[in-house]
């Protein structure tokens, strides 16, 4: 598991839910960071599908059908993660 300095990135918003202190010490946690990118594709795709009938996953991925599929089989399986993991990782639902 790769650490990082806590100043290295106090700056950048985004990276304040799915980074942990542990004794002045960040550690990252992948498969969180993972999880939460293929849940915003998700939530894009689906907010894009409903506002503008535009589904981008299959734009980009179409003409790899079986590809297309494994996305759309990952962003729920990160779904059924966030969903499971989400009060150990949540700052507000923890305390």
């Amino acid at each position: 598991m790769q650490t990082l300095t806590i100043q290295t990135y106090r700056h950048l918003a985004i990276f304040k839910s799915i980074l942990t202190a542990d004794k002045g010490v960040i550690k990252l946690k992948p498969l969180h960071i993972v999880a939460c990118l293929l849940v915003w594709v998700g939530a894009l795709n689906w907010g894009l599908v409903g506002l503008f009938d535009l589904n981008l996953v299959n734009m980009l991925l179409g003409a790899w059908p079986v590809v297309e599929k494994v996305v759309y089989i990952l962003v729920g399986a990160a779904a059924v993660y966030e969903i499971v993991t989400h009060k150990q990782n949540c700052k507000l639902c923890s305390s």
